[in-house]
Parts: structure tokens; C-alpha cells; sequence
């Protein structure tokens, strides 16, 4: 989820003509109440770093936050 805040989101939304919805955790601890932050966790997304970097055709890069899907 991005962390930009929502307006800064709907302007860039409406410049790519985009109408799907777009929401923001900015100012929330939805990212970490989620494990999908690296900012002070130990996991991200269900899975801890040295599992993302495991070579089975997964991004071994691990940035402060990406996107969160179901485990």
C-alpha cells in the first residue's frame, strides 16, 4: 500500500486517467500491522528476508516497502 498521502495519489491518478481506486496508509501503521514493510521488521509479507532471497525466482531485492499479497 503506498504511504504517499492520498492527495498526492489522486493527482498522480488523475494525470494517468486511472479510475481504478487507489488508497494511502500514510500516517497509519497499516504497513506493519500488515508485515508489509521492512522499516524495524523482521518480515515482510509472511516471509522472513533470507526466505525472499532464497533463489526460487522471487525479487532477492528488499526495499522498505512493496506491495502485500495473501501468504
Amino acid at each position: 500500500m503506498p504511504r504517499a498521502p492520498l492527495e498526492k495519489i489522486e493527482a498522480y491518478q488523475a494525470k494517468k486517467g486511472w479510475r481504478f481506486p487507489w488508497y494511502s496508509s500514510h500516517g497509519s501503521d497499516f504497513n506493519h500491522d500488515f508485515g508489509v514493510t521492512l522499516d524495524g521488521s523482521s518480515t515482510y509479507n509472511y516471509r522472513t528476508k533470507e526466505e525472499w532471497e532464497e533463489p526460487k525466482g522471487r525479487a532477492a531485492a528488499v526495499r522498505a516497502a512493496r506491495p502485500g499479497f495473501p501468504a
